[in-house]
């Protein structure tokens, strides 16, 4: 299987909110990360309620038994 399609698979898995529906999951408790980098932010501007986290780490900070973990992410398995 090429990269391509190993891509293609895992994005066929996602569920892609809508802004409206993003607001609705993180009112009702949902966490919502943003894993734009730095400069992105600053350049495109910040999203209310999101918790900035590095792409490359996103991982070790969603992980609760990792030493990296980041509490505002709740649990594992948390919306």
């Amino acid at each position: 299987m090429t990269v391509d399609e190993m891509l293609a698979r895992a994005q066929q898995r996602l569920h892609r909110l809508e802004p409206h529906e993003a607001a609705e999951v993180v009112r009702r408790g949902g966490v919502l990360i943003d894993v734009r980098t730095t400069e992105q932010r600053d350049r495109d501007g910040t999203v209310p309620a999101a918790v900035p986290v590095a792409l490359s780490v996103l991982e070790w900070r969603a992980d609760p038994r990792s030493s990296a973990h980041d509490r505002r992410l709740g649990l594992a398995d948390a919306r």
